[in-house]
């Protein structure tokens, strides 16, 4: 599965651009959608997490904490095309800053 996944990133990275992240620079207003997604994760509600995090991602399309958080909530739904769709439009923007020696290593 880490293999797996690996590839994944990977191959988005080829199909993309290296952009720059800049965590700080996120919207006040994704940032609030983005943490009442956690709390809802963090009590359980997976399902009503959701629409929380797409709306984090709709006001802040690059957003990669959301992104990859609505990836890894489709996979607890078991939406495992939606997860691994999420997982390669986040990827792209972390993987500019990852050593891929680094990940072959481990």
């Amino acid at each position: 599965m880490k293999h797996t996944l690996f590839l994944l990133l990977v191959l988005a990275a080829f199909g993309s651009k290296a952009q720059t992240y800049n965590p700080d620079k996120i919207n006040k207003k994704a940032i609030d959608a983005f943490e009442r997604g956690l709390v809802n994760l963090r009590d359980g509600y997976i399902k009503e997490a959701v629409p929380l995090l797409k709306r984090a991602i709709e006001i802040e399309p690059n957003y990669v904490d959301a992104i990859l958080s609505l990836g890894g909530t489709y996979g607890e739904l078991k939406d495992y095309q939606a997860a691994i769709a999420q997982y390669e439009k986040g990827g792209h923007w972390i993987l500019p800053t990852l050593n891929i020696t680094t990940c072959l290593i481990q």
